[in-house]
């Protein structure tokens, strides 16, 4: 099992389970260790332990696997106001 952040290619579906982590970054759950082909950049790679395997500098965003062993909400609480 592999969490990844990611951007998504344009007029594609979004994986199952998928959370929006704001500046066009997806957060998604994989069962395999195969990128699924909707992705456009990878950003950041996590296995199931919250061990990093991929990073691109600069990221800074925690996976939903790294904010569960913090023990933090995984980011499903209250949607943003709107003006």
């Amino acid at each position: 099992m592999r969490n990844y952040i990611a951007t998504i290619n344009n007029m594609f579906l979004l994986p199952s389970g998928c959370i929006y982590r704001g500046s066009k970054k997806f957060d998604f759950i994989v069962e395999d260790d195969k990128l699924p082909e909707c992705v456009k950049e990878k950003l950041l790679e996590v296995d199931d332990k919250a061990n990093v395997i991929f990073k691109k500098g600069g990221e800074t965003t925690k996976t939903r696997t790294e904010l569960k062993k913090l023990g933090l909400p995984d980011g499903k609480g209250k949607a943003p106001k709107v003006k």
